[in-house]
Order: C-alpha cells, then sequence, then structure tokens
C-alpha cells in the first residue's frame, strides 16, 4: 500500500490522527500544521490527561473542512508582483528639482570656503 493510499483511507475512516498524520494528508509540514492550529484555523481533540502537555489528534472531517475553505478559484495573482498604483510624491521645493549632483558641489564648494576661510584667521594672527 502507498503512502497516497494509506493517507485516503486514514482519512476515510472516522479515527482521530496524530499531528505526523493530519500534516501528511493536508500536505504541509508538522510545523506549519501547529501554525494553523495555533491560529485557530484548525480545530484539535486533546486525547489523554496531561495538562501541559496536552496530545494533539484531529478529526478527518475537520481536515477536510479547512481544505475546502482554502480552496481559491480563480487566479488572485501574486500580491508581491502585482501592479501598484502610482501615487504622486509632492514637492516641497518651489523652484521644482534640484539635482543631487547640485547638492553634492554645493556642500563641497561651502568646505572648502569654511577651509580657506580657517586658514586665512590663522595666518593673520
Amino acid at each position: 500500500m502507498t503512502k497516497a493510499s494509506e493517507i485516503h483511507s486514514t482519512v476515510a475512516s472516522s479515527r482521530p490522527l496524530s499531528v505526523g498524520e493530519a500534516a501528511r494528508a493536508l500536505g504541509v509540514s508538522s510545523k506549519t500544521l501547529r501554525g494553523h492550529v495555533k491560529d485557530g484555523a484548525i480545530p484539535w481533540i486533546s486525547i489523554g490527561r496531561g495538562k501541559d502537555r496536552k496530545r494533539r489528534k484531529f478529526d478527518p472531517q475537520d481536515l477536510e473542512t479547512f481544505k475546502q475553505s482554502r480552496k481559491i478559484i480563480g487566479e488572485a495573482g501574486c500580491p508581491s508582483t502585482k501592479e501598484k498604483d502610482k501615487i504622486p510624491t509632492p514637492s516641497i521645493s518651489s523652484k521644482g528639482g534640484v539635482g543631487l549632483r547640485e547638492i553634492l558641489d554645493q556642500r563641497t564648494a561651502a568646505k572648502r570656503n569654511a577651509s580657506k576661510n580657517a586658514n586665512a584667521k590663522k595666518r593673520g594672527t
């Protein structure tokens, strides 16, 4: 018996599934399954008497309900590659745009002038 048919026969039966079996039935990792449980998307059954470390089991019908709720019809597209609306960037300058090169040149000139003035003061003293 293959794993796929084994999982199908397990899901067809109504016995509760372990974390590993439930994860395989959904086609996800155990960590992903635990994340869905933590988010409240998948209900689980507490088996045993432990209070600190509960044994989780999953009803196959709950897994099927979860799968049906996650079905996507049509193509939604990837949000990261979806074309975004272009928002104009307002300018705070009344003159219009100023180039970066112009700003850097102004700063360099100001530093040179400050250096010249400092040297002239030293010579004059």
